[in-house]
């Protein structure tokens, strides 16, 4: 009562004179999904003032909650206000997404209920570094609050799975996280998935790079590993050799090579090589001129730039 009487909007949503119990179900989604909020039913808001009329029709609650998920925290209560009957829903904000009808909603800066579109994101990482994968994914989620969906091979692809296909998927992603290590810029696989999504003249808009040191080491089982990106001394082109090398060593196997079908698999080999070759020193030079954050600095910050980041994506979207 004291919200109508103070014309408060505050995560608040009046409704006059009807709302199907669907409509109603969005709002609960939406107010899940955010801070929490009231609909306040039998009130008119014309976007100047609030005018008291009066709750002129029914709620079915088993109806709007048959559209909810059944965690969803909801009360329903009417009451007298200065001779008229008014309905009310409280929703509680809630620590899981809530949908409606298998869609969950959020409000726009309008107040009024859009779908909720979750940030896509891509982590590419050596499997040497699984555990600093884990810990980005873990800090990622729980940081967004189920609006960001990671991509990652152990949870995408099954057995027989082309592993091809799905780093093709890569430029279908709103962002890609990186976790550059030494065996990262050394991974065949690592640097195709990179270099798939350099294919794209604005790519680097979408990449979010974690930059290994040796100071990393601590999080691995294995202390003897080379962890660090040597990115930032002259030694980064040790990498590019690399790449050379490995593409001339293929190379090699191929004029030796007489049988088709294995000269057919080796000329694919080949070809991969090249394009990395092509493409991984503008990468390096990216990472050199500052793109990158690295490991340590982002753990000591939970990974609060990476969540302000992808969830900005997200309400910009």
């Amino acid at each position: 009562m004291k919200k109508v009487e103070q014309s408060d909007r505050n995560n608040i949503i009046y409704i006059h004179p009807v709302a199907s119990e669907e409509t109603i179900s969005k709002y609960i989604s939406a107010f899940s999904n955010s801070e929490g909020g009231f609909i306040v039913f039998g009130v008119k808001d014309d976007g100047k003032r609030l005018t008291v009329r009066k709750f002129a029709f029914t709620i079915d609650e088993n109806v709007v909650r048959s559209f909810l998920d059944e965690h969803v925290e909801c009360s329903i209560v009417t009451f007298e206000y200065r001779g008229t009957t008014l309905a009310c829903i409280k929703v509680n904000k809630s620590n899981v997404e809530i949908k409606s009808k298998n869609v969950a909603y959020i409000f726009d800066k309008n107040m009024e209920v859009i779908e909720l579109l979750k940030t896509k994101v891509f982590l590419s990482y050596c499997h040497n570094d699984s555990c600093i994968a884990d810990i980005v994914e873990q800090k990622t989620l729980e940081n967004t609050n189920g609006r960001v969906v990671i991509s990652r091979d152990i949870n995408k692809l099954k057995f027989k799975d082309s592993l091809d296909e799905y780093m093709q998927t890569i430029k279908d992603h709103d962002y890609v996280i990186s976790i550059v290590s030494d065996g990262y810029l050394r991974s065949l696989n690592c640097m195709y998935e990179v270099s798939e999504l350099m294919r794209d003249s604005k790519y680097y808009e979408k990449l979010l790079f974690v930059i290994m040191s040796d100071k990393d080491i601590e999080h691995y089982d294995n202390k003897e590993m080379i962890v660090k990106a040597d990115v930032y001394s002259i030694n980064r082109f040790d990498y590019i050799s690399f790449w050379e090398n490995e593409k001339r060593a293929v190379d090699a196997k191929v004029e030796k090579i007489k049988n088709p079908a294995l000269m057919l698999e080796l000329t694919e080999e080949s070809r991969r090589r090249e394009f990395i070759t092509l493409n991984v020193g503008a990468f390096i030079e990216k990472l050199k001129d500052g793109l990158g954050v690295s490991f340590q600095n982002m753990y000591s910050s939970d990974f609060n730039e990476f969540a302000s980041i992808l969830l900005n994506h997200n309400n910009k979207t």
